[in-house]
């Protein structure tokens, strides 16, 4: 980057300027002049190459690019199914589509007798009803006959969205998409899947519009509906994917990403697809293709840089640093002619290649050079070390700023922004939308992040960038990965001069490790009770772990649109705290395994009677969630009996001696760090009235660990006797650990706090201020 060049009276430096200007920021720099057209001919003669110039690849085009194709149409809007029965090319799939084509519950007697009955306007609940009254629906689909059947004669009661769900996920299990040996043919797999949209869809279009269907109590059936749904076209999306019907799956992950773009799900079958495509364009040897699908995919979704989109950039990169490698052969030898359509070819895989622009300068001699003469060399080039006068003149050339004046140093002109978006002005400050194509010299995009670190340094006494100011007025909220909002604590005489910072690379000045606190000091379990002989069974301990699946009910219960929140847990601490032992991480070693509960089971030699499932009536989640932990176990042929108590009647009864449970769906919370699970265990009466729970009996080894945590004083001896315990206790399956629930809160903006405790929320009540006009 620098050479010296001796004078007489001073060192001097050569400062090559060309392209610094843009600084780090490689989607910011400004065009160079327009290089020499080199015209190709349509039908070039064929010539024999030099043995010294390397074959460029042709890239053969399948289709004539000057023709138009048509923009793929997507199947939506409202369908009927009786006309798309009678289209349909498989009975199963006609039988399916007549039998939903008319919204109808169904009512089943104890008799036998099915009635197809107008939809009712509550959800049927078979444990708190007297009877069921409905109307009959007729043959052509018209309101009959009203009937009541009370709840001695009534069997079941199933309600249209039920229906389609159930004959929706019954189509894709059924295997039609497989030929079945009796000379029936296949429907392909992409069929099945529409036909399941169609029906997913009219039964939530009916759901959403009928006025029977409005009352709260059938609000999670709608949002069962609507997931399920999803699911279903994620599954389209990636079957087109598979089948390489590119067009089409396109235009339905855009279609999809205007509906749900807050899907993790649907992100990572829309990245699969674009990185599909990208493969397949790297195997054909059309490497600028490539790019372009990975370009495509990062513009127009908010992706991240994951393991798969970096593994085709580094493709990208590696092909373009090879034919970067030929050019400079080429042009050292002077073949400029030879080394051009090389470097074009360089320059389409991966622009952004260091020392790419700087060749096609040199190679077009366009390259200006810009000689300074200083005392010394500069030494210290980042923003957060520059000290001396040299050395800031670098970092200028090398890094640009948020905003700049357009005229320095006066303001009177203006800023402007080097990043190609100008900063908004909202009610809540400045709102920056940074370009998705902008990225750092080494390829890595310039993130929200990244203007969030450049702040957090400015209030770093030690960095030679701390802006005083600065760090008391000016606040970043990152609203997502491109998008941030910077707004000041109280006024000031020129707002926006606080923004003209360096902007700096995050992944480059990482943040110091804070120290560790406990983000989430509750977890969830189920408590066996150690007073009933079946639960002091270890083997039947394992069957109920191994056969809950907590994924799935986190997902349907618990988790909403945003499937980040709450974990599954496989151990007694919360999940990432230092005593957490790293060999029970849910995500790779997961406790679901109902092969194993059967097999545990089995070495049950007296089967248990049925169990008591105890939890608290009053706290929102917990039964869908027991429900659920029910069916699980019924699955694997234990019976299991559900306990609803309201919590304050459930804790005086746990406070007996004997309380009349088998299971309690229960949780502990962490006091402090030390993440002491003493009081779960401890046999002492002094111990907290229904916080021990289990009833454990001391069996020695468990207890002597208890002590020896209590008196050891080192903390990698503390860390490693946790995980020990961690890993006894889940051996022996002392408790059964299931999830920690995130806690969330709406907080005013006006109101300042130092930190909000995920379960004390009114812990630094004291430290709380409220901004005026809040």
């Amino acid at each position: 980057m620098y050479r010296c060049i001796p004078w007489i009276v001073l060192p001097t430096l050569l400062l090559v300027a060309a392209g610094w200007r843009a600084g780090a920021l490689g989607g910011a720099a400004p065009p160079p002049r327009k290089p020499p057209v080199i015209e190709e001919e349509e039908e070039p003669r064929p010539k024999k190459p030099p043995a010294t110039k390397p074959r460029v690849p042709v890239i053969e085009e399948e289709e004539d690019p000057k023709v138009k194709k048509p923009r793929p149409v997507l199947p939506t809007g409202p369908v009927n199914l009786a006309d798309e029965a009678r289209k349909a090319e498989h009975p199963e799939l006609r039988k399916v589509l007549e039998e939903l084509a008319v919204p109808h519950d169904t009512v089943v007697s104890k008799m036998g007798t099915v009635y197809r009955v107008v939809p009712l306007a509550r959800p049927f609940d078979p444990s708190g009803f007297s009877g069921v009254s409905f109307q009959v629906l007729t043959a052509d689909g018209q309101p009959g006959p009203k009937y009541t059947l009370p709840r001695d004669s009534l069997s079941t009661v199933t309600h249209y969205e039920r229906r389609a769900l159930a004959e929706a996920r019954r189509l894709l299990a059924s295997g039609l998409d497989r030929p079945d040996g009796a000379g029936q043919p296949a429907v392909p797999r992409l069929r099945l899947l529409r036909v399941a949209e169609m029906v997913l869809s009219e039964a939530l279009r009916f759901h959403t519009a009928a006025p029977e269907r409005q009352a709260a109590e059938w609000r999670a059936l709608e949002k069962e509906l609507r997931a399920e749904l999803l699911r279903v076209q994620i599954a389209q999306l990636r079957t087109l994917t598979a089948e390489r019907n590119w067009e089409l799956a396109e235009a339905l992950a855009v279609h999809l990403h205007g509906q749900h773009s807050g899907s993790a799900e649907l992100l990572a079958a829309v990245e699969d697809l674009y990185l599909a495509q990208a493969h397949e364009a790297i195997r054909k040897d059309d490497y600028p293709r490539a790019r372009e699908h990975v370009e495509s995919l990062q513009r127009n979704f908010p992706v991240e840089v994951t393991p798969q989109l970096d593994k085709v950039q580094e493709l990208l990169r590696q092909r373009a640093r090879e034919l970067f490698d030929q050019v400079k052969a080429l042009a050292d030898a002077g073949q400029t002619s030879e080394a051009l359509p090389l470097l074009e070819q360089a320059e389409r895989i991966w622009p952004r290649l260091p020392g790419l622009r700087d060749l096609r300068l040199r190679m077009q001699k366009l390259y200006p050079v810009l000689r300074v003469g200083v005392r010394s060399l500069p030494v210290q080039m980042a923003p957060t070390h520059a000290e001396t006068d040299v050395d800031r003149m670098a970092v200028r050339l090398l890094f640009d700023r948020l905003l700049e004046l357009r005229a320095a140093p006066s303001a009177r002109e203006g800023y402007i922004s080097k990043l190609g978006a100008e900063p908004r002005h909202t009610p809540a400050g400045w709102e920056l939308v940074l370009p998705r194509d902008l990225t750092w010299s080494d390829g890595r995009p310039v993130t929200a992040e990244d203007i969030h670190r450049s702040v957090q340094l400015l209030g770093d006494p030690r960095s030679p960038t701390y802006d005083p100011l600065a760090a008391e007025l000016l606040r970043v909220r990152i609203d997502d990965p491109y998008r941030v909002t910077l707004t000041l604590e109280r006024g000031h005489v020129d707002p926006l001069a606080l923004l003209t910072f360096e902007l700096l690379p995050a992944h480059h000045f990482p943040r110091e490790p804070e120290p560790p606190y406990l983000s989430n000091p509750r977890v969830c379990f189920l408590a066996p009770n150690y007073r009933r002989p079946a639960m002091q069974n270890e083997d039947l301990r394992r069957a109920i772990a191994f056969a809950i699946d907590r994924e799935r009910i986190l997902r349907e219960v618990f988790r909403g649109r945003d499937q980040k929140h709450h974990q599954a847990l496989y151990g007694p601490f919360p999940l990432g705290s230092w005593a957490y032992h790293p060999e029970y991480d849910p995500a790779k070693n997961s406790p679901y395994n109902p092969a194993k509960a059967r097999e545990a089971l089995q070495r049950v030699k007296a089967a248990p009677g049925p169990l008591v499932l105890r939890y608290a009536s009053d706290v929102p989640g917990t039964r869908p969630a027991c429900e659920q932990i029910r069916d699980m176990l019924q699955a694997i042929g234990l019976t299991v009996t559900l306990n609803p108590l309201p919590t304050r009647q459930l804790v005086a009864d746990l406070a007996k001696d004997r309380p009349d449970f088998d299971l309690l769906y229960w949780h502990y919370d962490f006091d402090n760090e030390t993440l002491s699970l003493w009081p779960l265990f401890a046999p002492a009466p002094a111990a907290a009235p229904g916080r021990n729970v289990l009833a454990y009996p001391d069996d020695g080894q468990l207890q002597g660990l208890f002590r020896e945590l209590q008196h050891r004083r080192d903390f990698s001896a503390v860390q490693r006797q946790a995980h020990e315990l961690h890993e006894l206790m889940m051996n022996r399956m002392v408790l059964i650990p299931l999830w920690q629930l995130d806690r969330h809160y709406a907080v005013h903006r006006s109101l300042r706090y130092a930190r909000l405790h995920p379960l004390w929320f009114f812990a630094d009540v004291e430290e709380w201020r409220l901004e005026s006009g809040g």
